[in-house]
């Protein structure tokens, strides 16, 4: 569902949950007064591959999707991995790609530009992959429940 890569066949492994905890707390920490004054709250999907470490952190509303009056906000990175990576400090660098891309993002919403292609960034000499959308990835990953290993994403 994240990966950059054409993936038919290859489940993603889960990330450790002390990882996407910690993760979840520093956002919930930093953007708090943010995310209470918009009424909305950050939703984190996570895949590790042999090859690739991908996250998606999905903004969303914390009321009904019926009530809301935003649409959500989706950064989705990737990064390649090596049997040398260690997957805990790449996470590290991700991790500071998406809290600078939600710095921008609540700073000034209203001049964000959604791309769904692919980006490359770098940051402190990580070369990475991102893209911004408006894909609400937890109706996305009931969608592929629902669909089934035999429909290709």
């Amino acid at each position: 569902m994240l990966s950059r890569y054409l993936r038919t066949k290859e489940h993603p492994q889960s990330l450790p949950t002390e990882w996407t905890d910690k993760f979840q707390l520093v956002l919930q920490e930093q953007y708090a007064s943010d995310l209470t004054h918009t009424r909305r709250k950050f939703d984190l999907f996570t895949e590790l591959y042999p090859n690739e470490l991908c996250f998606g952190l999905c903004l969303v509303s914390n009321i009904d999707a019926e009530s809301s009056t935003h649409l959500p906000t989706t950064y989705i990175i990737s990064a390649d991995l090596t049997a040398e990576t260690d997957p805990l400090a790449l996470m590290d660098k991700l991790v500071d790609s998406a809290e600078i891309f939600f710095d921008q993002f609540f700073a000034n919403e209203s001049a964000m530009e959604y791309d769904v292609t692919w980006q490359e960034g770098e940051l402190r000499n990580l070369k990475f992959f991102y893209k911004i959308s408006r894909e609400n990835l937890t109706l996305t990953q009931k969608a592929n429940a629902l669909l089934g290993d035999d429909f290709p994403l």
